[in-house]
């Protein structure tokens, strides 16, 4: 690797398990933000790379972080550690880093970092600093101080670090990127990133790498088979969801001190998605959707895209946070590839009043149908998205949502994606910071809690949760493990009537034969497995 001002680290969580699935990698897809950042201190005279650590072992099975460390000396080292899960990864990355490279300033960024930022600074000697909300001129700010060799860092913004005098010092939170920094920034310069054509070819939704399986093999069977861009045209959230830790308030007050949503101008979205299909990319992805009563914004992105001469020429994916309006469907359809257009919409229940009491945006039951029935007719596909095991509902009322993902599957058939989640505790989300309000009970409070938990081997994405309903079941949960025996029961109900599991990613299978693949899959994986031992 070149001599680096600055190297920006990805890192995944390597070690999942989840019976259909088998051992898999996860969290692929790299926060927005990442091209960013690394584009902003190059164009201001910083050499700055990012290093992707999975991408790196699905090119090379035996490469270790120690391979990329081993060149030059880099005066700083940033990591994101934005979701939760990336937590033990990371600072296990830090700690080798810390042995590897003893003068190199260590700091995290993300949601997850920012929310724990004083705790991780005080407790972790391997991390020196944490750069809380977002990350542009903090780290430009950092990076050229540190390279000058200046000690008295109390002048870089959002900066929680460690002075040798005071402690842990966290400086104020005066940058929160505005209209004017979006759209003078770009996301799109891929080759800024280690092995770049890898990430373009072989990461996409769902954000799963299947061990034991050739990437490409893993690209045809667990993901949406297209080259999908993660378009950035926003930052913030309007809204507050119960289990959200991006939601408003948990961005106002604990991570970026974001009051507002902010949009990037039409001319900086459309550069990105120049140079993003210039890098062989096929579809975009958004899921940034902080206005449903408004579309205009997107309206006007789609109109333009047409004008820019890009009709038909790329496919493209948003995640609705309500319902879209009939004019932004129409515009999707006119704009976008017949082959690649889909819609997803996330209901969460089948029941209204559950829905209106969890999600920041309320839509009815009959809101939904109508614009399912208006999505279809305009040949643009769906998903639906539903989770199970949130506050108000039990084992008797989430039968509400049985109910209407069968009346989804009688309606529009299986060619559309159903998924059914479950949803894991996240930091600062409303429910994580007051579970008492919403009737939970949560093992996942410190940063510790969530290292330790995503330490354990045995721990399953999607099975372990941080939390349970003391009232879900009928039947009293285990008294010596009610967490562990409430996800347990959970898991049953989604095997027996929520499994989606299909060969095809795009597609979904009924219970019964999501059921048969899971074994399927299950006893080839074992083999396989057994195989590279």
């Amino acid at each position: 690797m070149q001599r680096l001002d600055c190297l920006i680290i990805h890192t995944p969580k390597f070690n999942n398990y989840y019976r259909p699935l088998g051992q898999f990698m996860w969290v692929n897809y790299m926060p927005l933000g990442l091209l960013g950042i690394a584009d902003y201190l190059q164009r201001n005279g910083l050499m700055c790379r990012v290093l992707h650590q999975g991408i790196e072992w699905m090119n090379r099975k035996s490469w270790k972080l120690e391979d990329s460390l081993n060149s030059a000396a880099i005066p700083v080292v940033a990591l994101s550690l934005h979701w939760h899960y990336q937590s033990h990864d990371a600072i296990d990355s830090c700690r080798k880093i810390r042995k590897i490279r003893p003068g190199a300033f260590i700091v995290l960024g993300g949601a997850t970092a920012s929310f724990f930022h004083d705790e991780i600074v005080r407790d972790l000697d391997c991390v020196d600093g944490v750069i809380r909300g977002d990350g542009e001129f903090p780290l430009l700010e950092l990076v050229k101080k540190i390279k000058t060799g200046t000690k008295d860092l109390h002048e870089v913004p959002n900066l929680t670090w460690r002075d040798g005098q005071a402690g842990v010092v966290s400086n104020p939170m005066t940058y929160c990127a505005d209209e004017d920094m979006l759209n003078g920034l770009r996301f799109a310069n891929m080759e800024l990133l280690e092995n770049y054509r890898t990430y373009i070819d072989y990461v996409s939704l769902p954000f799963i790498v299947v061990k034991g399986i050739p990437k490409k093999l893993n690209f045809k069977m667990f993901t949406a088979r297209e080259k999908l861009f993660p378009l950035t045209v926003g930052r913030g959230c309007a809204f507050n969801c119960t289990w959200c830790g991006g939601s408003f308030n948990p961005q106002k007050d604990y991570i970026s001190c974001r009051k507002k949503v902010v949009w990037r101008p039409h001319e900086a979205v459309i550069a990105d998605i120049r140079q993003a299909l210039d890098y062989g990319y096929e579809a975009m992805y958004t899921v940034f959707d902080p206005a449903p009563d408004d579309q205009s914004y997107f309206v006007g992105l789609f109109r333009r895209i047409r004008n820019e001469g890009l009709a038909k020429k790329l496919g493209w994916m948003h995640e609705a946070t309500g319902l879209t309006s009939k004019e932004f469907v129409d515009e999707f359809s006119e704009t976008f590839s017949e082959k690649f257009r889909v819609i997803a919409f996330s209901p969460e229940t089948g029941s209204e009043e559950i829905r209106r009491s969890n999600k920041g945006y309320f839509f009815s039951n009959a809101e939904l149908f109508e614009m399912l029935d208006y999505t279809t007719s305009k040949k643009v596909n769906v998903e639906v998205f539903f989770t199970y095991g949130i506050p108000g509902e039990n084992e008797e009322r989430v039968k509400e949502t049985y109910k209407m993902r069968s009346e989804i599957v009688k309606k529009y058939g299986r060619r559309n994606c159903l998924r059914a989640l479950s949803i894991e505790m996240e930091p600062g989300a409303p429910w994580q910071v007051e579970p008492e309000k919403y009737g939970i009970v949560i093992s996942r409070r410190t940063f510790a809690d969530f290292l330790e938990a995503h330490a354990r081997r045995s721990t399953g994405t999607y099975t372990d949760l941080g939390y349970y309903i003391p009232d879900y079941f009928t039947k009293p949960l285990d008294p010596n493990d009610p967490e562990g025996d409430f996800a347990k029961r959970l898991q049953e109900i989604k095997c027996k009537h929520f499994c989606f599991i299909h060969p095809d990613g795009r597609k979904t299978a009924s219970p019964f034969w999501g059921r048969m693949l899971c074994r399927s899959t299950h006893f080839v994986g074992s083999i396989l497995m057994k195989d590279r031992m």
